[in-house]
């Protein structure tokens, strides 16, 4: 399969920019956003979701509705998890690990949008998501 960069990938990234400049004294700490709207927990745990979501498609029949759903499921109730207590998935993040999530199939071979066509709906994790 090919590898795409993780949501919390790029986010990490943000992060560590945001403190080098912090610590060189670029930018103030108050200032430092991406550090609050994405501490490590957060990051950590999103990967963690992100790397076993990528596992799980990679093992599926991406023919079979059922495993793919599955797999889905999964994933959005790990990211439950993590935006729980604080709240941290906000529109730009929902948006890039719905993306993340469809790129991921489409690239396993799976026909998102036949899928979502069967399924009567225009987005994949709604029923799981609290996000």
């Amino acid at each position: 399969m090919v590898s795409i960069q993780r949501p919390s990938e790029r986010w990490r990234h943000i992060v560590e920019s945001e403190r080098a400049d912090v610590a060189a004294g670029r930018v103030p700490e108050i200032e430092a956003a991406a550090i609050q709207f994405w501490p490590p927990r957060f990051i950590a745990a999103v990967d963690a979701a992100l790397g076993r979501f990528e596992q799980d498609v990679a093992a599926l029949d991406p023919a079979s509705d059922a495993a793919v759903l599955q797999a889905v499921e999964r994933v959005v109730l790990a990211l439950n998890e993590a935006d729980h207590p604080e709240g941290l998935i906000e529109s730009g993040e929902r948006d890039e690990l719905i993306a993340f999530i469809q790129r991921v199939l489409t690239l396993a071979g799976v026909d998102v949008h036949a899928l979502l066509k069967r399924r009567g709906s225009d987005e994949l994790t709604s029923p799981w998501r609290t996000w």
